[in-house]
């Protein structure tokens, strides 16, 4: 007998609440006097921004290379390549109608 629910993953509802905390600290609302202080002669709470964009970034390709779907047929199969060498040869001048 099959299940007539589909099977679900945790995955997709685990990537979101990822992104949400990830945008949650990349935005700087929440830095009080201690985030003005230079790192890399950034303020703190930039460089944390900066930082936090890369790791979302790292992960929306990450889920997308993951999801993608494949061409199975194609990566079985190896490319051919064939090259026709053509040779023609005039008998008489060429009349233009």
């Amino acid at each position: 007998m099959t299940d007539s629910k589909p099977k679900s993953s945790r995955l997709p509802m685990a990537l979101a609440v990822t992104y949400v905390l990830l945008f949650v600290v990349a935005v700087p609302w929440y830095w009080g006097e201690g985030g003005s202080k230079p790192v890399l002669g950034m303020p703190l709470w930039a460089v944390v921004s900066i930082g936090v964009s890369f790791l979302i970034s790292c992960l929306t390709a990450w889920a997308a290379f993951r999801a993608w779907p494949s061409d199975g047929l194609m990566a079985r199969q190896p490319q051919r390549v064939v090259y026709v060498r053509a040779t023609y040869e005039l008998t008489g001048p060429l009349e233009v109608q």
